[in-house]
């Protein structure tokens, strides 16, 4: 049996799709301008206004993360770190955020973590949702540290 088609009924092969993986994303972020910073280990990072964003590749993702010390807030209020990403968590749409403590010069530091991840293999993008995704995920995960910097009210933890 034989398929015949006319010009108008042929099919499309259908957008092209490209597999998440880190140098994709990298490759996104520098089409849209931005610079980003590879390291002798392999690892990537992108600035955006004074913050670092790491860029990692992991088991079925790629990960957008950005991470500061709880203490590097720009006010003197109080801040329970974890009230505070448990709040965003609930209150917020957006990246992930959690705590953990590190051990940094001889003392155990608080550190306050924004993580958005675009899933990756065996899903593929097209290169306009790639760049979406890349653009929402690296503005979210400044802008989340941001306000946690800057004192930024997210409502009362459901614990309060």
């Amino acid at each position: 049996m034989a398929w015949f088609f006319n010009k108008k009924e042929r099919p499309t092969a259908g957008p092209q799709l490209y597999p998440v993986t880190c140098e994709a994303v990298v490759s996104a972020i520098r089409a849209k301008g931005g610079d980003v910073h590879i390291d002798d280990a392999g690892f990537a990072t992108t600035d955006v206004d004074g913050i670092s964003v790491i860029i990692a590749d992991s088991d079925n993702c790629v990960m957008l993360s950005v991470l500061t010390t709880a203490d590097a807030r720009i006010d003197d209020s109080p801040c329970d770190a974890d009230r505070w990403v448990t709040a965003f968590n609930v209150n917020c749409i957006g990246p992930v955020m959690f705590t953990t403590t590190q051990p940094i010069d001889g003392h155990n530091a608080t550190i306050v973590h924004a993580d958005y991840r675009i899933l990756g293999s065996p899903f593929a993008l097209t290169e306009e949702q790639l760049t979406a995704e890349v653009v929402f995920g690296v503005n979210a995960v400044t802008e989340a540290i941001r306000g946690y910097i800057e004192g930024f009210d997210v409502g009362q933890s459901p614990w309060d």
